[in-house]
C-alpha cells in the first residue's frame, strides 16, 4: 500500500522558521514596550515629588509674602529685594510676632532662612537663623523674584535693580525645577504674582 504525503502531521521547516521569527519579533516588541513603561515610571517617580515640592514651596511663599508687615521691632516690612533673594517680616507661625524670613535661590536650591524675634526689647539675632531647603533641582537662571510698585496694572516691566524696597507692592515669584537632564520635558515652571496686603495703597 502506498503512503500518502499530501497531508502530514507536524510542522514543516519553513513553518518552524517563520514561527521562531515571529516569536523573536514579539519578544523584541515586548521588551521595548516594557522599557518604555519603565522609563515613564522613572520619569513620573522623579517628576511628581519635585513638582509637589515646588507647588508646596510656592503656596507657602505666597501666604507669607501676602502677610508681610512691619517687624515686631518696628523695622520696615521689607528688608532686601533682589532677583535671587527676598527678605521680609511676616508672622509665619501665627503667634502675633513677626518673623524675619529670607528666601534665597542659590546653588540649584531654594533656601529659606527664618529668624524668630527674641528679648525685650525685641531683636532678631542673625546667629539664630534656621535654614531649610524646601526645593532642590532648581534652575537658578530661570528662577527669580521680580517686584512691582503701585502703578502696576497687570502689564509692564518690573522695578529695576537695585530695587527701592519702600516702593514694592507686589512680588512675582517664579520657580523652575529640573526634572531630568536626559528626558523631555526636562523642567517645570510655576509662578504667581502676590500682592502684599498690608502695603496696598487702595
Amino acid at each position: 500500500m502506498k503512503k500518502q504525503f499530501g497531508s502530514q502531521n507536524g510542522f514543516s521547516l519553513l513553518e518552524l522558521i517563520l514561527g521562531a521569527a515571529i516569536s523573536v519579533i514579539l519578544v523584541v516588541i515586548l521588551t521595548q514596550f516594557v522599557g518604555i513603561i519603565t522609563n515613564i515610571q522613572k520619569y513620573l517617580d522623579a517628576k511628581l515629588p519635585t513638582q509637589a515640592d515646588v507647588e508646596q514651596a510656592l503656596q507657602t511663599a505666597v501666604v507669607e509674602i501676602r502677610s508681610i508687615g512691619q517687624s515686631s521691632a518696628g523695622a520696615f516690612p521689607i528688608e532686601a529685594a533682589s532677583s535671587t533673594t527676598f527678605t521680609f517680616f511676616s508672622d509665619i507661625d501665627r503667634d502675633g510676632l513677626m518673623e524675619h524670613v529670607r528666601y534665597t535661590i542659590a546653588s540649584g536650591t531654594l533656601q529659606k532662612g527664618v529668624i524668630r524675634p527674641v528679648g525685650n526689647p525685641i531683636t532678631y539675632p542673625s546667629s539664630s537663623e534656621t535654614v531649610s531647603v524646601p526645593v532642590t533641582n532648581l534652575l537658578g537662571s530661570q528662577s527669580s523674584f521680580a517686584y512691582y510698585d503701585t502703578n502696576y496694572t497687570g502689564t509692564g516691566a518690573p522695578l529695576v535693580y537695585p530695587v527701592d524696597v519702600t516702593a514694592i507692592r507686589s512680588v512675582m515669584v517664579m520657580f523652575t525645577a529640573d526634572i531630568s537632564t536626559t528626558t523631555t520635558p526636562r523642567s517645570i515652571t510655576l509662578s504667581t504674582l502676590v500682592t502684599i496686603r498690608n502695603l496696598k495703597s487702595n
